[in-house]
Formats: structure tokens, C-alpha cells, sequence
């Protein structure tokens, strides 16, 4: 296995702090081609893949996204963030059925997450203000 983002030392995390901050400031080309390289020198680092991840997202590449949300979670499973990537992902290729099934997955092994209860909490408003839902069944 390679190295990883942490193991390169202070300047190759100087460069991931910079692909962020370019992707906070909207600069979405940027972003991309900064954490491209650094996928190329550090292509198991699960920081660097769900950062990817996150701006191919923003940039309507979900199926993109979707490959760096699996295989970042693939690397650190108990990262939050990454798996509500890849439910969100998943969501906009319309597979519904696999986001759920990461939300589970997730949930299971790590019960005390603020993010998807969030997450369920909206889903389950939203889905009673639909009519997909009766107030009974989302308890």
C-alpha cells in the first residue's frame, strides 16, 4: 500500500487544505485538479477520495462521486461524512434501494450519528408532507 496524505507530510496536507479551501470558495475546477494529483500520489487515503468525492458531487458527477464515496468508506467506515456522501450519491443515480442500505450499514455500526438523524428526521417530514408516509408509520 502507498503512503498515505498524513505520511507525506506537512506539504502535501498544506495542498489539501488548499484543494478545500478552494472548494468552500467555489472554485470547483480548481478543487478538482488539485485532489486529482494528490489521488494520483495518495490513491489509498480516504481523506483525499471523499474530498474528491464531495467536489466531482458539486460538479453533477454523482457516478464519479459515488466510486470515491465507496471506496473512501471502504477505507475508513466509521467516517460520517463519507457515508452521507455516498447516500446522497447514490440518491441522485435514483438507487434509492443501496442509499437506504448505507444508512443501515452505517447506523448499525455507529448508533450515536447527529448527521443521519438529521438526515431521517427531514426524510420523514418530508415524506408525511408527500403522503408517501402516515404519521403513525414513521415513529
Amino acid at each position: 500500500m502507498r503512503p498515505r496524505i498524513i505520511e507525506y507530510g506537512s506539504e502535501a496536507q498544506a495542498r489539501l487544505r488548499e484543494a478545500v479551501d478552494a472548494f468552500a470558495a467555489g472554485d470547483l475546477a480548481l478543487a478538482d485538479a488539485m485532489l486529482t494529483r494528490l489521488r494520483d500520489e495518495c490513491p489509498d487515503d480516504a481523506e483525499v477520495l471523499g474530498r474528491s468525492g464531495f467536489v466531482k458531487y458539486a460538479q453533477g458527477q454523482h457516478d464519479a462521486a459515488e466510486s470515491l464515496f465507496v471506496r473512501a468508506t471502504a477505507l475508513d467506515p466509521s467516517r460520517e461524512l463519507w457515508s452521507v456522501g455516498l447516500f446522497h450519491s447514490l440518491w441522485k443515480l435514483n438507487r434509492s434501494d443501496e442509499a437506504f442500505d448505507e444508512i443501515r450499514r452505517f447506523l448499525r455500526a455507529y448508533p450515536d450519528t447527529l448527521e443521519y438523524r438529521r438526515l431521517i428526521r427531514e426524510m420523514r417530514k418530508e415524506f408525511i408532507e408527500k403522503g408517501w408516509m402516515g404519521e403513525e408509520e414513521s415513529k
